[in-house]
């Protein structure tokens, strides 16, 4: 909950994911589908430019017609758009290397655990990404790649608010999964020794400078 108390934008997105507001959500959720519907139908680079020409054609059309409406009737001009020319669109320095360090400290995690994954330093974890891997060759021959897409919308759009609304027994369920999947590793781990990862990990080799 703290993470998306973090800024306007967090929150934004947490009181349509969660359906605080069923209409804005719901046309959240339209608008996407309405969106996947002309991607899925038109070319992508002909989506992107009759859209950014409809965007210039409305704010130029706009403009000329604020600066005719002004000398029909003889006042002065303003500018339609000036509250927008006047945002503030610097960014903080602070705020940009706090985004920068913790997107450097996930992307260093990632590499490290894809690193142990690729060279096999714990053979378990390989074979689950082995068998996750060989899953998706199932799902990718199933379903399309819009299909995928719906679905990850879909689940984005129901799968908190279901989490939030019955979290206990879920909890309750994942735990003992978790558990249950605990103890088949400490069997497997107890019968091949082997497969344990060193509890001293070797240093990482230094090149000769």
């Amino acid at each position: 909950m703290e993470l998306f108390e973090k800024s306007h934008w967090s929150l934004a997105i947490f009181r349509v994911v969660y359906w605080r507001d069923p209409k804005k959500s719901g046309a959240v959720l339209a608008a996407i589908f309405v969106g996947l519907y002309v991607f899925a139908t038109y070319p992508l680079l002909i989506v992107l430019t009759y859209t950014a020409l409809a965007v210039l054609a409305g704010t130029f059309g706009f403009r000329v017609f604020k600066l005719a409406e002004a000398h029909f009737k003889k006042v002065p001009a303003e500018h339609p758009f000036k509250e927008y020319l006047a945002y503030d669109l610097s960014l903080e320095s602070d705020k940009v290397h706090a985004f920068a360090e913790r997107a450097g400290a996930c992307a260093q995690k990632a590499l490290l655990k894809l690193r142990s994954v690729v060279f096999v330093e714990d053979l378990v974890e390989t074979s689950k990404a082995l068998i996750i891997l060989w899953t998706l060759t199932y799902v990718g021959a199933w379903f399309s790649g819009l299909t995928l897409v719906v679905l990850a919308v879909l689940a984005v759009f129901s799968v908190p608010k279901v989490y939030e609304l019955y979290k206990e027994p879920i909890d309750e369920y994942l735990e003992l999964a978790q558990n249950h999947f605990n103890k088949i590793a400490e069997t497997v781990y107890d019968k091949v020794p082997m497969l344990k990862k060193s509890e001293h990990p070797q240093e990482p080799v230094k090149k000769d400078e």
